[in-house]
């Protein structure tokens, strides 16, 4: 993520022109700073409801199929939190820029059209990998045989997962493509 935001700022640096290495150097101090600040809450989020999911595992009176649902919505709840994670960047990053620097809607557009297209890959990512790692909870002897209700969580099925990974790969070069025909005209 860090490095796409940091792509998109040499771009400007490009495009625009209005950069010293004073300027440079500022906005990448505010890119590392915004993006360091995004990921603690993020993880501070994470790691909350995680904890309170161990807790539950360790709690002998807690009901172990109320904490293999908590378990099995978790990856949806990181997939969502890591995914609000971009906007939560990006916006940062754009006023950052607009303050530096005079922006137009066309040196604007590479930023606007990045935003949906990383929600998607970063949703898929988290989400797929916070899944395959929850495997080590779901093991243990206390969840492991108790009945989860399948309609206490939402599951996103094999075909969204395909759907949602085509769709984030495919909108990479519509973007690319469709902004240089703009550029072009």
């Amino acid at each position: 993520m860090v490095i796409f935001i940091g792509t998109l700022a040499v771009y400007f640096i490009a495009v625009v022109g209005e950069y010293t290495t004073e300027k440079v150097i500022y906005l990448v101090i505010d890119i590392a700073v915004i993006t360091v600040i995004d990921s603690v809450i993020c993880t501070m989020l994470a790691r909350r409801r995680l904890s309170s999911i161990l807790a539950e595992i360790e709690n002998p009176k807690q009901s172990a199929s109320k904490t293999k649902e908590r378990i099995l919505a978790f990856p949806l709840f990181f997939g969502l939190v890591s995914a609000m994670k971009v906007p939560g960047v990006f916006v940062p990053v754009i006023i950052a820029l607009s303050i530096q620097v005079k922006l137009t809607v066309m040196n604007l557009m590479p930023l606007l059209l990045a935003i949906p297209m990383n929600i998607a890959i970063v949703f898929d990512i988290t989400y797929l990998f916070t899944e395959n790692s929850l495997e080590v909870l779901l093991r243990d002897k206390k969840i492991r045989g108790a009945h989860a209700d399948p309609k206490a969580y939402r599951k996103l099925m094999l075909n969204g997962r395909i759907l949602l990974l085509a769709i984030s790969v495919l909108m990479i070069p519509i973007t690319v493509f469709g902004y240089f025909i703009v550029l072009l005209n």
